[in-house]
């Protein structure tokens, strides 16, 4: 859940205060704009990549073996939610989400006098 606070834009799980603009799992403070993994703060921008995620343990799976016909779990099917197509798709979206924000922020404060009330 994003979580913005004193007139900032986040999305995804990103963190944004004090005036900045932040999506993804970015964190952005005083004036920044940050997206994807990173961390702005001071009137700057930033963007990078995530790690990937860690894979699972795999299993050997076989007659009697875990997740094997007759075995722990057997019998089981792994849930589906898309093929990758959808996949590629959400992540296309992400991104072209993440440079639109990045986009808005620099114009946002570009046009913004730095140290002064607006």
């Amino acid at each position: 859940t994003a979580r913005a606070t004193e007139g900032s834009t986040a999305s995804g799980q990103a963190r944004a205060s004090e005036g900045s603009t932040a999506s993804g799992r970015s964190t952005a403070r005083n004036g920044s704009v940050a997206s994807g993994c990173s961390d702005a703060t001071d009137i700057s921008t930033t963007s990078g990549e995530c790690a990937p995620a860690p894979k699972p343990p795999t299993h050997p799976a076989g007659p009697g073996g875990p997740g094997g016909p007759g075995g722990p779990g057997g019998g089981g099917a792994l849930a589906r939610t898309g093929g990758v197509d959808t996949m590629a798709q959400a992540a296309a979206a992400a991104t072209a989400l993440g440079a639109v924000l990045l986009g808005l922020g620099r114009r946002r404060f570009a046009a913004e006098p730095v140290g002064e009330d607006v």
